[in-house]
């Protein structure tokens, strides 16, 4: 079994399982811009150097301002910006295969996240 089965079966929030079970795992944004009218931000978390999970992110500018200026920080994962603001979402899980997720956060907040599980 892998190290990701729990979380690819789970809605459950992926920065809140990586702090969890990885403690060392560090945050890294490898790249994000805006387009037409989203934010986009691929981020991945890392443990001694290999990347455990990479991630794509598409946010609406129509989320409140407070939450678009904390996303542009570039500081923080998504689900520590969420939880830290107590934000009220609900995770569904549109797509799951063997080594990826595809999901979206509905709420106070909104985004698409594509994740992909290595190793």
């Amino acid at each position: 079994m892998s190290w990701y089965s729990n979380l690819i079966n789970s809605n459950r929030s992926t920065t809140e399982f990586m702090k969890e079970r990885f403690k060392n795992a560090k945050f890294e944004i490898v790249e994000q811009h805006e387009r037409d009218g989203t934010i986009v931000r691929e981020s991945r978390f890392v443990l001694e150097g290999k990347p455990l999970i990479i991630s794509r992110v598409f946010i609406p500018m129509d989320n409140s301002p407070a939450f678009l200026e904390q996303v542009r920080n570039r500081s923080m994962p998504l689900g520590d910006i969420i939880k830290e603001n107590e934000y009220n979402v609900q995770r569904k899980v549109l797509s799951r295969d063997r080594s990826s997720k595809h999901y979206t956060i509905d709420g106070d907040v909104r985004a698409e996240v594509w994740e992909t599980y290595l190793g």
